[in-house]
Formats: C-alpha cells, structure tokens, sequence
C-alpha cells in the first residue's frame, strides 16, 4: 500500500448519528471531550455525509449544511487542536437538486446517455431510509468532471481543514452499461469504464489531498475500487 500518514494508524472513530443531528456541531465537539474523559485515544473521525444535507435532508457533495454545522473551518481546528484529524465523506454521484447539477451538464462533466447528450440518470440514495432520487455520475475520464473534482475538494473541504476525503457509494450503479464516458478523449461504454472511474475518483482525491499538503502523504479512503 501508498505511504500513509501517521495519524492514520490510530483510532479512527466514525458514526452516522452525529452529522445527522440538527446539533451536529454540538454531538461533535461532545465526541471530542468524552474521548478525553474517557482517555480514549483518537487520531481521527469521519464525517458522514450528514454534513452535505440541505433542508428536506438530501445530501449535496461538496456542500456544507451550515444550519448543522455554522463554522466548518473552526470545528476542523478545534479537532486538530486535540489531536483528531477529520475525514468528510464525499459521493461521486450528483443530485438533480443539486445546485451545480446544471452547471456539470453543460460542461459535460457527466457521464452521457448513448445517443444523446443528456446526462444518463440512476436512482441513488438522497437521504432517507429506503428513498431513491434521480441523480447523475462525474464522469471522471472526462477533464471537466475530474478538475471539478480537485477544485471542490479543494475550496469546499480541505482549505476549511479537513485532512483526507472519505470516497463513498462509488460502485457507479447506473442501469446501463452503454452509457457513454469520455474516455480521455476516446469515448468507453459503462460496462468498461466502471472500475476506471471508481479508480479515478479515488486518484482525484489523492491529487487534491497531495497538491494542497505536499507535506505528508495523503490518505484517501474508498469504498470500492
């Protein structure tokens, strides 16, 4: 395996309920000093993806619920202050209410259906139990949806202080294997691309970690791939 970073090879904690909490803030920093109470070592926490909800609970990568959480730059000090690094979770599909959804389609950033140029739409998990919302994939042979990538992990988390991004629900379930994908420049169906964008997405990661810290290793997580 790649080099990791020190911190990693301690305790890394990770529980949905905490960014799933109105208080999310509040659970968080309770988390911290229970784990100090307790004298329970801890070098680093995930996010779940309870952080990106907007109002009606659907989660927006690359968006903070600042309702939840108001300063995400002073939680991620306050964690690195006591030792705890933060890991957010981040989903490489994209709702359709999600507020750069159109601005990716025009770009061609999305993985395309086969004769069109519509963005090919799956059913993904918005928020609540058992619910499914139409979504769209990043398209990560295509450089539009891999530099988006970099620059939203970029701005959006690692510039507030989070320290490695958690790759999640990256298996790109979508329902035909013909959807197109850019390909670098030469077009791949689905069904041979999969493993190469849940890889991509994961590299894309890596880049944005590594360009914006060359000092220590990055540490990416995946979910597959």
């Amino acid at each position: 395996p790649a080099e990791m970073p020190g911190w990693a090879l301690g305790y890394l904690g990770s529980a949905m309920k905490y960014t799933e909490a109105e208080d999310a803030d509040a659970q968080l920093r309770r988390f911290l000093l229970e784990c100090e109470k307790h004298e329970i070592p801890v070098s680093g926490f995930h996010l779940s993806s309870g952080y990106t909800t907007d109002a009606l609970g659907r989660r927006r990568t690359f968006c903070w619920n600042t309702d939840k959480i108001p300063d995400p730059a002073g939680l991620a000090a306050e964690f690195e202050k006591r030792g705890v690094r933060l890991a957010a979770n981040v989903k490489p599909y994209i709702l359709e209410s999600h507020p750069k959804f159109a601005a990716l389609r025009r770009s061609g950033a999305l993985i395309k259906e086969l004769e069109s140029e519509r963005p090919q739409i799956a059913m993904a998990w918005p928020g609540g139990r058992n619910e499914k919302a139409p979504c769209a994939y990043i398209d990560f042979t295509s450089e539009a949806g891999y530099n988006w990538w970099v620059e939203q992990a970029t701005e959006t988390l690692l510039k507030v202080g989070i320290a490695s991004l958690w790759n999640d629900n990256n298996e790109f379930q979508l329902p035909d294997d013909a959807a197109r994908c850019a390909g670098f420049g030469d077009t791949l169906s689905l069904g041979e691309a999969r493993p190469i964008q849940t890889l991509l997405m994961a590299h894309a990661s890596y880049t944005a970690t590594a360009q914006h810290d060359p000092s220590q290793p990055p540490l990416v997580l995946t979910r597959a791939g």
